[in-house]
């Protein structure tokens, strides 16, 4: 006889079945038992969507979800105010993206675990996410472009957390300048400036909540190369979000 493979089981009988173990179970004993990671995946986030009943604000997406898995949160998830993409995904699905930011007119947050292609992403939230507040890139590279953009694009942003940038000092300079509305600020254990620059200091005094402890100046010591005043790095990607 045959041995039967959960991936060749109905995608609808699988969410059926997720529905009805419990939390603890859908976490730790599901991902042994379903092999296939991308079947469990989607799976999961239909799972997750259907109980919503479309209602959901906040959502985290997996790294290994597809076009398809996300192209049906932005379908059946209308409304979500806060999203998050780790690294995988901007890097692999960017593109995806950047298309689907417009299906979300009531975003106010978005989590990002890659600053790639950061410019385009923030283009479209500036067309389509009127109440958007605040941005959470992880392990980002942040010089000239994206800063202009965050500017030019999140001209009302009060909360930006930048935490472990690389980020050049001209850039926060530009930050620090056209974000006049900004409450929150996080550049803690950045490379590129100094934690003790007083003119950036000065600059954020208006800033509410100014974190910068632990940003240090570029040396050669770090990964990547100096150039004519500029950091260049090679794009790295990171999995997962970035937490306190």
């Amino acid at each position: 006889m045959d041995e039967r493979r959960w991936e060749d089981l109905n995608i609808d009988c699988m969410v059926n079945i997720l529905g009805r173990v419990g939390m603890e179970s859908l976490l730790l004993d599901v991902p042994f038992v379903c092999k296939s990671c991308h079947f469990s995946t989607t799976a999961f986030i239909k799972f997750v969507v259907n109980r919503s009943k479309g209602h959901a604000t906040a959502l985290r997406l997996p790294p290994y979800a597809s076009e398809t898995d996300l192209k049906y949160v932005s379908d059946v998830c209308g409304d979500l105010k806060s999203v998050g993409f780790p690294a995988d995904l901007v890097y692999d699905k960017s593109g995806v993206i950047t298309e689907l930011i417009g299906k979300w007119k009531r975003l106010e947050w978005l989590t990002l675990g890659s600053s790639y292609d950061l410019v385009k992403i923030l283009s479209q939230i500036s067309i389509h996410c009127k109440d958007f507040w605040g941005l959470r890139v992880s392990n980002s590279n942040i010089f000239n472009d994206e800063a202009i953009a965050i500017v030019n694009f999140l001209p009302k942003i009060k909360h930006l957390i930048l935490r472990d940038a690389h980020i050049d000092r001209d850039a926060l300079m530009k930050l620090l300048q056209g974000c006049t509305e900004l409450q929150v600020l996080d550049v803690r254990d950045c490379i590129g400036f100094s934690e003790d620059d007083g003119e950036i200091l000065k600059l954020a005094s208006h800033i509410t909540n100014f974190s910068c402890k632990g940003s240090r100046e570029y040396d050669y010591d770090d990964d990547g190369f100096y150039e004519g005043g500029s950091f260049l790095f090679d794009d790295v990607v990171y999995d997962g979000y970035y937490s306190d």
